[in-house]
């Protein structure tokens, strides 16, 4: 059996400045998608380098171009399908009477997409259907999503359940998606936590909108 002593008191010697470490280490907000934090997340990997250098390890930090960023949006009805058009106009017969201000079929200014994100325009609820989403994830080697945006019975949840048959690892931001109802809300997310994603709380904004 082998010896554990060393190492129990190695840990009895050292446990208090590991702890400080995590502590430190903790203390950057690195987690993050927004912009603002880019300095704390190099702050971060140059923390992570440094230690595992001091624990005798070669370590060096590759920077990549970054995770995009995907904004989903219905398909004007005239544009869509005949026959998802038909399922439309069943729903919302009087949809072509709408005389708001707002666009309907346009992003909000407030959550506008960048000049470098990507932009689906989607006839359906989910984001896969009758698009091209799926060849442009696969492309840029992508194989894990972070969904984010309204409604969790009805967007979000079509295109949770689209990407998991596609192969895809899928999180639910909790706290970035919306219903009508916190009932319907709180049932979706239980199902897709069940069966087709992780759902996760999350502290920052842009991942994905759909």
């Amino acid at each position: 059996m082998a010896n554990i002593e060393p190492v129990d008191r190695f840990l009895d010697q050292n446990g208090a400045r590991f702890v400080d470490e995590l502590k430190e280490f903790l203390r950057i907000p690195s987690v993050s998608a927004n912009p603002a934090h880019k300095p704390d997340m190099e702050r971060a990997a140059e923390f992570v380098r440094s230690q595992l250098e001091q624990a005798g390890a070669k370590a060096q930090i590759f920077k990549t171009a970054g995770h995009p960023i995907v904004y989903t949006i219905p398909q004007d009805p005239r544009s869509r399908p005949t026959e998802t058009l038909q399922r439309f106009e069943e729903k919302m017969p009087n949809w072509n009477d709408y005389r708001g201000e707002r666009d309907g079929y346009a992003f909000a200014n407030e959550i506008a997409p960048q000049a470098d994100d990507i932009i689906i325009v989607k006839p359906t609820a989910s984001s896969f259907y009758r698009t091209d989403l799926e060849e442009q994830l696969r492309e840029l080697d992508l194989d894990c999503l972070v969904v984010t945006g309204g409604a969790t019975s009805g967007c979000v949840r079509a295109t949770v359940v689209d990407a998991h048959a596609r192969g895809f690892k899928v999180n639910v931001a909790e706290d970035a998606v919306f219903d009508r109802g916190q009932v319907t809300h709180a049932m979706n997310l239980f199902d897709m936590q069940a069966l087709d994603s992780g759902v996760n709380m999350v502290v920052d904004e842009r991942v994905i909108k759909g």
